[in-house]
């Protein structure tokens, strides 16, 4: 059996940083646990909340084969996958830590706490950088962008789109704003069927932090709202609307899932063609919105 030793990049992060005043030689890093491919599937579906995983051992090791496995039922980079498989057969452990730990102050942390804050760094970065994300797959995290162009005049004599703030301070409590009202039904019933609670909330403000829904606010400016879900079966969700910087201006929808376990790969593939109707349906909801809050605008 092979142990490794895994290290959290923000553990190789300190070493790197106190490197530049540590004598120079060989230090060998990593955490503080010695473990298996297994085990350490084993802890990420602890950390993860997805149930104990059903694993079948093979008498031959087949790197290859295992490799296209793994890209058929998860959502991993092929590169990365690949490349974690062909380690495999290398056994990669600390083998004294006396001197890295005389010279360093870095006290590397636990396999189940690494993957914990690294999907926890992983989610703050989508809710930061969802307007930056390219449609499709990347890093494990599904991406449908969507926008409609707008005309001069819906801009007011700032600049800013009329009406466009005052909608988004309107999110929550009604399917209605969204769109396709019994599309939300239905997936709000789906999700019950999977034990979610999803419920509508409206906040007396809508700022980060806020509960929306069955979102919560992550990013809030006056041409900018970003939604986080809370607790969905297939995994985290993010939605979010913005003016766009481009000329024309446009109204940009983004939509992210970070799925959860094969069931959440499943959820997105199965609806992927009505989320595609969806996410244009939304976002012309969206102008249309917009547009009916700039003539309230106008006649006050």
């Amino acid at each position: 059996m092979d142990y490794r030793k895994p290290i959290a990049l923000g553990d190789l992060l300190a070493y790197l940083t106190e490197s530049a005043d540590v004598t120079p030689g060989i230090y060998e890093v990593g955490c503080t646990d010695a473990t298996t491919y297994r085990q350490m599937m084993d802890t990420y579906a602890v950390v993860r909340g997805l149930r104990p995983r059903f694993i079948v051992k093979v008498p031959v090791l087949t790197p290859a084969l295992s490799a296209h496995w793994v890209d058929l039922v998860t959502p991993v980079d092929a590169t990365v996958s690949h490349a974690l498989i062909e380690s495999l057969t290398n056994e990669v452990t600390v083998r004294t830590r006396e001197r890295t730990d005389a010279a360093f102050s870095v006290r590397p942390m636990t396999v189940e706490a690494a993957i914990g804050a690294a999907l926890d760094d992983q989610a703050d970065r989508i809710g930061a950088s969802l307007f930056d994300r390219a449609h499709g797959l990347s890093d494990g995290v599904y991406t449908d962008r969507s926008q409609v162009n707008l005309r001069e005049r819906d801009l007011g004599p700032d600049g800013t789109v009329l009406g466009f703030a005052e909608d988004l301070d309107d999110c929550g409590g009604r399917l209605a704003w969204y769109g396709l009202p019994f599309a939300w039904l239905l997936r709000i019933t789906l999700g019950h069927l999977f034990g979610e609670d999803m419920h509508l909330g409206r906040p007396s403000r809508v700022e980060v932090g806020a509960d929306v829904d069955w979102w919560t606010v992550v990013e809030r400016e006056p041409e900018l709202l970003v939604l986080r879900s809370r607790q969905w079966f297939c995994g985290e969700a993010w939605l979010g609307f913005r003016v766009s910087p481009t000329e024309p201006p446009a109204i940009e929808q983004v939509g992210s899932l970070r799925t959860k376990g094969v069931v959440g790969m499943a959820y997105w593939w199965l609806l992927w063609p009505i989320h595609q109707f969806a996410f244009r349906a939304m976002v012309h909801h969206r102008r249309s919105r917009v547009r009916k809050a700039a003539r309230r605008l106008r006649r006050r």
